[in-house]
This record gives C-alpha cells, structure tokens and sequence, in this order.
C-alpha cells in the first residue's frame, strides 16, 4: 500500500471510460458525474478497491455521495456503526475514515449507481428505499443497507427491476 496517499484526498483525473448509460440518457439522470466515473473507474480494479479501502477514503467522498444519497445523520451513523457524534466529528476538517467505514462508504456507492440507474431519478430511488417492500417482508429496503447481506439483497431487488422482474 503506499503510505504516501494515505489521507490525501481522492481525485478524479483519471482518464474517461467507455460505459454505455442508455439508462441514463433516456432517464436524464446525472450518474457521469465526476464522482460517478471515478467510482465506475475504480470498481473495474477490484484490487484497486481493496487498496482504497485499506487506505480510507476522506469525508469528500462521503460529502459527495450525500448530493446522491441523502439519507439523515441517524441514518448514516447506524450504516457506519457509529455514534451520530462521531460521525459529526468524521465531517470536520479533513478526515479520513477508517476502512471499514470506508468500505460501506464503496458500498453505499454502489447501490445508489445501481438505484438512479434503475429508477432514473434521486427522488424515485428515495421513495423506493423509504417505502416497506413486499419482496422484503414489509422491510424497507433502507434498513437493509447496514450490512452487506441486506445491500446485496437490494442490489439484486434493484437488478430485478431494472430488468423487469418484479416480484
């Protein structure tokens, strides 16, 4: 791991990828965001990932994902496992969180790409992951996202609609 860019801030200068986004086009959502094509970049190096991961990513990146994934404070403390004080404190100056926070941060990353591309909008994927779902007992698909069992069944619910498949 190169400890040089440890705490440094993520950056996203990294040459453009070929991704078709038909979805997005015809959906006019914004997933070719900066942010967006950073993350898609990276996920195509999985060993890049876990050298991410094991370097922690800085509050930035928690900041931008927030303009795509609003959930409340209470909300994120519980997905970090962390007291709402804490995590205030992760906002401060320019911290960098720990890699295990850092990796729910890639997964949180992940299912809100995988939820504007199948809903084609912020609002649309809130009030699916707000609303209790049949598929998951009556279970809101927000509440599954704290580990990673419960994000790879939206991932998958969220695949299945985007396909079609619905329950």
């Amino acid at each position: 791991m190169d400890k040089q860019n440890k705490g440094k801030e993520y950056t996203y200068n990294i040459a453009p990828i070929s991704i078709t986004s038909e979805q997005a086009v015809a959906y006019q959502i914004n997933n070719n965001s900066k942010f967006f094509t950073y993350f898609k970049t990276l996920m195509q190096d999985r060993l890049q990932v876990v050298k991410t991961i094991k370097s922690g990513l800085s509050n930035s990146f928690y900041k931008d994902l927030l303009k795509y994934l609003p959930l409340t404070e209470a909300r994120w403390a519980s997905i970090f496992n962390v007291s709402t004080k804490s995590l205030q404190r992760y906002l401060e100056g320019d911290h960098v969180f720990k890699p295990i926070h850092s990796e729910k941060l890639i997964e949180m990353t992940e299912v809100t790409l995988q939820g504007l591309e199948t809903f084609g909008s912020q609002e649309k994927f809130s009030l699916w992951l707000h609303t209790p779902s049949m598929v998951f007992e009556g279970i809101l698909p927000v509440d599954l996202l704290s580990d990673s069992y419960g994000k790879d069944l939206v991932l998958v619910e969220l695949a299945r609609i985007d396909n079609g498949i619905f329950a």
